[in-house]
């Protein structure tokens, strides 16, 4: 069995960000608000899924960092490192 790296970008893929009210969270001008970023149907399902197979998957995002690391929390028991 041969392990994949997996490249998945944050924004419309986990996080479902199109609508523009979410850019000030996005640009890191105002805190991120969990409770308002809508994940992705199946997103959590998907990482758990490829961990499961050994596959090694690295989150991207141009998104200001203090926005990746807070968003990257609901999934922190699922990857190695935020």
């Amino acid at each position: 069995m041969s392990v994949k790296v997996l490249l998945v970008d944050l924004d419309g893929t986990l996080t479902d960000t199109a609508n523009p009210d979410f850019k000030p969270m996005k640009d890191g001008l105002i805190e991120t608000d969990l409770s308002k970023i809508p994940l992705i149907k199946g997103s959590i399902e998907f990482i758990d899924y490829q961990k499961s197979k050994g596959n090694i998957l690295i989150i991207t995002s141009d998104s200001h960092p203090k926005y990746v690391k807070k968003s990257l929390t609901r999934y922190s028991k699922l990857i190695s490192s935020i």
